[in-house]
């Protein structure tokens, strides 16, 4: 069949994914390794501007992030979407000199005597690390290169979805900026204020944490040694994740005021408030680079898909960064997805069919509400001054440091490697 036969003036695709950020970028790589026909829809042109150093509060809309904040940001990569990349050809992509390995995590309550500490050899996690910690910039800049070799990819720049019309049961016409394109599915994968999700009528629940989060690199005298550092305190949980250059990647989320006040102090006085939570571990902070200011949401789609469309990512839900689970919460849907899809398509169905879709749907939504709950509740949890839930962390921490077989479960957990896991995402 061909899929412009009633359209002939669109460009027929298997699949369209409306945005190319980390997971919009890998759920292309994804498609084209299934042999699938797709067309990355990159809202920015070919040629990037280069990131301001202006380090101002963002004025974008409440959970979305500016395009040129992208060299601010890193990501706690799981051992799974470890696996995911390398069954795709972009770990091999990626400059080794720019992947951090962390070996080691420290947790800890600045309010009280709590603390939890894990390490790759004790943890029985079967890797010699526990994760990764690897810059945006970095890893889309290896998906995109990915893509630029497959013959089954195509990335339209400098356009965006405007407009969607189902073509009855088989196909959908996509509008974009500058032409239209058809598709047998369409992806969201368009952020937190998805433009796909808006336009098929989806509906998402937000919450507002009233927190911001605040991102920056920065130097240690005494080196991260390979371990991501985390201390909670009442105003909100405060990391230090190692980079592979030595430095640390700050981020810091806070309430709203707060945020703004520490956003207005200069690098020496930023550093003098920073500096007393993890100077036993880390010593003296110095050579800290622009912050940037984002805002803190959750949100959760009341669907996921519908007639020969699908959201995955940021389209379809977002959380609290304080467990760095969002990026691998949004690569195990886009693999899901393919999966589902690369089955259907094998077996000659439509793969924009929504009983087909359904069944990611039932595989990644309520997973994810799951997951979120637990994250809301630990926000909770750790953000209380409340002696009951002072006492209820201190507790729960100190159990968990002392028996080896909940680390391990907690460890696995953390590194995708609990439920139902998609293919490309287990261990070869």
């Amino acid at each position: 069949m061909s899929l412009a036969a009633d359209k002939p003036d669109c460009r027929p695709f298997d699949v369209v994914v409306a945005g190319a950020g980390l997971i919009g970028a890998a759920s292309a790589c994804l498609f084209a390794h299934q042999g699938l026909k797709v067309a990355l829809v990159e809202a920015q042109p070919q040629s990037q501007p280069k990131p301001q150093p202006q380090a101002a509060q963002s004025s974008q809309p409440r959970g979305a992030f500016p395009p040129d904040a992208t060299d601010a940001r890193v990501s706690a990569i799981n051992l799974a979407v470890g696996n995911l990349f390398t069954a795709l050809g972009v770990w091999s992509r990626l400059n080794p000199k720019l992947l951090s390995r962390y070996h080691a995590m420290k947790v800890w309550d600045r309010n009280s005597a709590a603390k939890i500490s894990f390490r790759a050899d004790e943890v029985g996690v079967g890797e010699a690390c526990l994760g990764y910690i690897i810059e945006n910039r970095v890893m889309r800049a290896a998906m995109l290169a990915q893509l630029q070799q497959s013959a089954h990819a195509t990335v339209l720049h400098n356009t965006a979805v405007t407009g969607i019309q189902q073509n009855g049961a088989a196909t959908v016409t996509v509008t974009l900026s500058d032409q239209q394109i058809v598709t047998r599915l369409l992806v969201g994968a368009d952020g937190c204020h998805s433009r796909v999700r808006e336009l098929c009528g989806i509906s998402t629940q937000f919450f507002d944490f009233a927190q911001d989060a605040i991102v920056a690199t920065l130097s240690a005298a005494r080196g991260h040694r390979a371990t991501a550092w985390q201390c909670f305190l009442a105003t909100g949980p405060v990391a230090m994740l190692p980079l592979a250059d030595a430095r640390c990647a700050l981020v810091w989320s806070c309430d709203r005021e707060r945020a703004g006040a520490l956003m207005q102090l200069n690098e020496t006085e930023f550093c003098a408030r920073l500096q007393p939570l993890f100077l036993s571990e880390l010593g003296a902070l110095s050579d800290l680079q622009p912050r940037r200011r984002f805002p803190i949401v959750q949100h959760h789609a009341s669907r996921y898909i519908a007639d020969s469309v699908a959201l995955v990512g940021d389209a379809a839900h977002s959380l609290h960064p304080l467990a760095g689970l969002g990026a691998n919460l949004g690569f195990m849907d886009a693999a899901a997805l393919a999966e589902v899809v690369g089955h259907a398509h094998r077996h000659g169905r439509h793969i924009g069919q929504y009983s087909v879709l359904r069944r990611y749907e039932r595989w990644r939504q309520g997973n994810n509400a799951l997951v979120l709950a637990m994250m809301r509740g630990f926000k909770e949890i750790f953000g209380s001054r409340r002696r009951a839930a002072q006492a209820i962390r201190s507790g729960g921490m100190n159990l968990v440091d002392a028996s080896p077989a909940l680390k391990t479960a907690l460890a696995k957990f953390a590194g995708g490697g609990c439920g139902d896991i998609p293919l490309l995402c287990r261990r070869a």
